[in-house]
């Protein structure tokens, strides 16, 4: 913290940085309003404890016993200089003797100390100067919003990125959260295959889709399954936690079994929590995958399950019977 003193015919302001240990000294002539400054280091000193001198200075400055401080004008430098002359006597015993220098700030040619000074006097005075400040800080204000910008754009980015990971268009016009609780096909004696869809929500809402696909012809039946497989093909980025087959009439089994194979093979990447069906016929494709956890079936005395639960026995697949 800055010290200011009148002394005799002068201003002076000292202020002593502990962080390089320096001695800041600025004098005003109050006659002819001359100012001088300097800083003052331990270097520039006989007393080689800066923080001692500053104490002895402050004590001369403040007339206490012992210590003393004089300024002297040089005048044979054209008055370029201030001489301060600073003592500290201990009884006759002991005399410390320091003398200090200071420049005419008039003529220092540290122009940014100099500019710096003018501004903290006569900042209200100085349009250019304002005019310069405001002109920096608009500047900074242009930058911070265009650091802003393009924040906002990559925030933009990643909340778009999120959505579509999260969504998926299922058909035209139809978007459905990704992560799908239950699809449940079922047969529909008008419409097909039908595509129960459940999704829970953050309020544990149920939320329903029926989506149906027309049966699979029987003319030209490898193109009619080629048409089938791709008008599905968006059902394979669904994350599906648990696949139903309901009770499948004979004329849509195709399209099940067909769903079930495209569905397992597309996504290996994937693992069904768990898969029920009540249509046996169906394992014939299930044998073939093993990206699903638990499979429930329906009971069937005349069925032989021993191929089925080797095969998950072998897998890690849990195997029980719907009940």
């Amino acid at each position: 913290m800055a010290q200011t003193f009148i002394f005799q015919n002068y201003t002076i302001k000292l202020e002593f940085f502990k962080h390089d240990d320096s001695i800041q000294i600025e004098i005003e002539d109050l006659d002819n309003k001359e100012k001088y400054s300097n800083t003052i280091k331990t270097s520039d000193i006989e007393i080689k404890n800066i923080k001692k001198f500053y104490t002895i200075l402050l004590n001369g400055l403040e007339s206490k016993p012992n210590y003393y401080v004089k300024i002297n004008p040089i005048t044979h430098e054209s008055k370029n200089k201030l001489a301060i002359e600073v003592k500290l006597n201990y009884d006759n015993l002991v005399e410390l003797t320091e003398t200090i220098y200071l420049d005419n700030i008039k003529i220092n040619q540290n122009i940014f100390q100099v500019k710096l000074m003018e501004l903290e006097e006569k900042f209200n005075s100085k349009i250019k100067d304002v005019e310069f400040t405001y002109k920096n800080q608009i500047e900074t204000i242009r930058e911070t919003n265009r650091v802003l910008q393009e924040q906002i754009e990559k925030l933009n980015k990643i909340v778009n990125n999120i959505e579509k990971e999260q969504v998926i268009v299922i058909q035209k016009d139809i978007v459905i959260h990704k992560d799908i609780d239950i699809i449940d096909l079922d047969n529909d004696d008008n419409n097909g295959l039908g595509f129960h869809i459940k999704h829970y929500n953050k309020f544990n809402t149920e939320k329903i889709f029926s989506l149906y696909f027309q049966k699979i012809g029987d003319l030209m039946y490898s193109t009619s399954i080629k048409n089938f497989n791709n008008s599905i093909s968006n059902y394979a980025l669904l994350n599906i936690k648990k696949l139903k087959v309901s009770k499948i009439f004979q004329k849509n089994y195709i399209e099940a079994n067909t769903f079930i194979n495209y569905y397992l093979s597309n996504r290996q990447d994937f693992v069904v929590d768990e898969i029920e069906i009540h249509d046996n016929r169906l394992l014939d494709t299930l044998i073939k995958y093993s990206n699903y956890k638990k499979l429930l079936i329906k009971y069937d005395k005349n069925f032989n399950d021993n191929e089925i639960k080797t095969h998950c026995k072998s897998n890690n697949i849990e195997f029980d019977y719907i009940k």
